[in-house]
């Protein structure tokens, strides 16, 4: 998990409003649960 965050916040953004830093965000937090619950519940193919 640390290194996930810290592997994307190296890198700097320069965003002209306030709305342009809560849309990119918003869209890394939902990447970053979305590989999270993929880490953590992987999908099965059928019952076993």
């Amino acid at each position: 998990m640390n290194r996930t965050i810290k592997d994307a916040t190296v890198k700097r953004f320069h965003y002209d409003s306030h709305d342009q830093l809560r849309t990119h965000l918003g869209c890394f937090m939902a990447a970053y649960t979305f590989a999270r619950r993929q880490l953590v519940c992987p999908q099965k193919s059928g019952p076993s």
